[in-house]
């Protein structure tokens, strides 16, 4: 199946156009740190280690992702873009899939209203979408939003170079 990806800068987060699917393990939280035994700033060597990662087999994603930066899919899912790796700072950005939560409960699907109830800095505003990780003060959330419904959710280190 292809994915069509169209990204835009946004702070320090990205917009996802289009369908999103990606498949982490269902029901684990992303955030503060990672995504189970991934973690942010971990080398790519411990990150393929973790046995979440398999080579990412789809199509070139386009502007907004930066070719210097490695890019995995989960281990059952290859074709989707979850996982950007940088060569100096390591894992830079984990993209959550159905079934995955943030720090604070929020994940695919939730409404707008339980986002805001969350994380009451988060706007629909292009420089509103990134909000911060209780628990990380280097690392943030771009979270976007459809039709009252979030769509999107990705754990950013700050200063990462593999997305814009």
């Amino acid at each position: 199946m292809k994915r069509t990806f169209a990204v835009a800068a946004v702070v320090f987060g990205s917009v996802l156009v289009g369908s999103i699917a990606h498949a982490a393990p269902a029901g684990q939280v992303l955030g503060p740190n990672g995504l189970g035994d991934l973690k942010l700033g971990m080398s790519e060597e411990d990150a393929y280690q973790t046995g979440m990662l398999h080579g990412y087999q789809g199509e070139d994603p386009g502007a907004g992702f930066s070719k210097n930066c490695s890019w995995y899919g989960f281990h059952n899912r290859p074709t989707d873009l979850d996982v950007l790796i940088s060569p100096t700072k390591g894992v830079s950005v984990i993209f959550a899939n159905q079934g995955v939560r943030t720090v604070q409960g929020i994940g695919i699907g939730s409404s707008r209203k339980e986002l805001l109830a969350a994380y009451p800095e988060w706007s629909d505003d292009p420089n509103g979408r990134w909000v911060r990780v209780p628990g990380n003060a280097n690392a943030g959330y771009a979270i976007d939003v459809r039709d009252d419904k979030v769509i999107f959710i990705g754990l950013y280190q700050n200063g990462q170079e593999c997305a814009e």
